[in-house]
């Protein structure tokens, strides 16, 4: 096997695999390595799917260690050292060993332990919804005495991104990131869970806090909303069961304390001490770029928040209802509908030809469900659209095999189109309750 020398050969004719492809980082790496150019990409995985284009996929973790030049371990943490240790022995000599998980002294530990090769850690500081690298942190952790290979070539790599590329040790880097994630992660948990408690206790919701918000309020409930978002607590679990992660939460625990003695206390004289020593430590620079930095964001915040977005929302919506509508034209269903469609239709009369009789229901569902969206009625247009799917599918669907069955693709795109129609409702709502406070006083 021969060592890459330079980035043109790791891509035309390197071999780099990803176990855990399939994973939300896994597809990250693998989509960034597709887009720099690189030819060769291999992946296994036990579950999900790929979805970057040209990857070879493998059946064993071993089947893949065997034929690459660079292995990426991208696994939930908790398993990380396990995987490292099962696959260490079949890579190839003048190969490099990596991972993409966030603590680097234990798995660059044990991947110089179970192989014989290069070993140099990888840290995206981000998650894989970020789309724009500019200003994020990837972090390179080499390991003394194993990574001379690979160390200038992986480097390179990932400075053809507009990320940041952070050269640190395994132990720095789980030192500061330690703190970076676990103590930041604790925060959100302690005040997501914090909100919960105090909005049962005072008989509120989270949508009365988010009404009379504050700039600082508002700041941290977009992070809260950003962390919980992801619906991944393995993540989380594995940032909190960090090398230095028990110490921090220890630590916080502890400032908790001290804090709610000293305003127990009424001792202003030590609040103001610790406010200002803390205001030293963070440095006048660090305070001066903090406060005009943190004053753009809270201007931004004018164009963005609950109500921004649910406008948003509202009017994407409706643009989605404008394309169905010209399909469910296409299609003769409003051709066909009952004269007023918010009177029962079993008043108005039936037609005798089934044909007419199933369009003109189905015309006059959807004349209802597009009028009561507009009107702002976003849960009765949703409860009319499940009615009209169910009228699509059990009876239009038998017409239109019987009488005209060219249009059968057209209605079968409106009943994807209505059934799409009710997750985008079910999103409006849901938005609406974010914005609709249940305080009146």
């Amino acid at each position: 096997m021969m060592v890459m020398k330079t980035l043109d050969e790791l891509k035309q004719d390197g071999h780099i695999g990803i176990i855990g492809g399939n994973g939300r980082m896994g597809q990250w790496g693998l989509n960034l390595l597709h887009v720099l150019g690189y030819k060769n990409l291999h992946s296994f995985d036990v579950s999900g799917t790929n979805s970057v284009g040209g990857v070879r996929e493998h059946s064993s973790a071993k089947d893949l260690a065997e034929v690459v030049d660079m292995l990426i371990v991208s696994v939930p943490p908790g398993i990380t050292v396990d995987v490292i240790r099962d696959v260490g022995q079949y890579l190839r000599e003048g190969a490099l060993f990596s991972d993409f998980t966030s603590k680097k002294e234990a798995s660059t530990a044990a991947m110089a332990e179970f192989s014989q090769v290069d070993v140099i850690g990888i840290h995206p500081m981000f998650n894989d919804t970020v789309k724009d690298l500019r200003g994020q942190n990837i972090a390179i952790t080499p390991v003394e005495g194993r990574s001379e290979n690979w160390l200038e070539t992986i480097v390179s790599m990932y400075r053809e991104t507009p990320a940041n590329i952070r050269v640190v040790s395994p132990r720095v880097h789980d030192v500061v990131t330690d703190f970076n994630q676990a103590a930041i992660h604790a925060i959100y948990l302690i005040v997501g869970g914090l909100m919960r408690q105090y909005c049962k206790q005072q008989g509120i919701e989270p949508s009365d806090l988010f009404y009379l918000d504050t700039p600082n309020s508002r700041v941290m409930q977009l992070f809260l909303g950003r962390f919980y978002g992801t619906r991944n607590p393995a993540v989380a679990w594995g940032i909190q069961n960090g090398p230095y992660a028990q110490q921090i939460r220890t630590m916080l625990v502890e400032e908790a304390l001290k804090i709610g003695r000293i305003v127990g206390g009424g001792d202003t004289g030590s609040f103001n001490s610790y406010f200002f020593r803390n205001a030293s430590a963070l440095g006048n620079g660090n305070l001066d770029v903090a406060t005009k930095d943190s004053a753009r964001i809270v201007g931004l915040l004018r164009e963005l928040g609950y109500e921004a977005n649910f406008q948003a929302v509202v009017e994407e919506t409706k643009g989605f209802l404008d394309t169905t509508h010209r399909k469910a034209s296409d299609l003769g269903m409003l051709a066909y509908f009952y004269r007023d469609p918010f009177r029962p239709l079993e008043e108005q009369g039936t037609p005798k030809e089934s044909y007419v009789k199933e369009m003109a229901v189905a015309g006059t569902l959807y004349i209802r469900m597009e009028d009561q969206f507009r009107k702002g009625d976003y849960g009765d247009s949703r409860k009319t659209a499940v009615e009209l799917r169910h009228n699509l599918i059990k009876k239009v669907t038998t017409q239109v095999e019987r009488f005209d069955r060219g249009k059968a693709p057209l209605l079968q795109g409106i009943v994807e189109d209505v059934s799409r129609y009710i997750g985008m409702c079910d999103k409006v709502i849901s938005y609406q309750r974010s914005i609709t406070p249940t305080i009146t006083k």
